[in-house]
């Protein structure tokens, strides 16, 4: 089955020529959008299709994808078309940039390429189905 969830707030996509997030245009950020209301106590939901992490030029571009994502102000963020083989260290840099958040990988293709989650708070437990 595949994986449900309601997107409270989307970071934008990238356009059909591949481009980054650093070539769109930026969300507004938490506290500019909702001022007064971007407390701890808010659950802000994204989900960002990274196009395995790279960016027009051909290289990383996860750190400016959680520089992006950071702006935000997440609780939890879902990516789509992680490759893990080809950018090993990406999640590791996104969760960085988004102050050590918990990473779930779920590699649906050859264990290396699928989907991950992204938690400001513990994953107690993964299940795939």
């Amino acid at each position: 089955l595949p994986l449900a969830m309601v997107i409270l707030m989307s970071a934008g996509a990238p356009d059909d020529a591949g481009g980054a997030i650093e070539d769109q245009p930026q969300a507004e950020s938490c506290e500019a959008s909702s001022p007064g209301h971007c407390g701890d106590d808010m659950l802000r939901i994204l989900t960002y299709n990274i196009r395995r992490f790279k960016g027009k030029d051909g290289e990383s571009s996860a750190a400016a994808i959680g520089e992006a994502l950071a702006s935000l102000r997440p609780s939890l963020v879902a990516l789509n078309e992680v490759d893990i083989q080809s950018q090993p260290e990406a999640l590791d840099v996104v969760s960085s940039r988004l102050g050590g958040f918990h990473v779930a990988f779920f590699g649906h293709v050859a264990g290396r390429y699928g989907n991950a989650l992204l938690s400001k708070h513990p994953i107690l437990a993964v299940r795939e189905t």
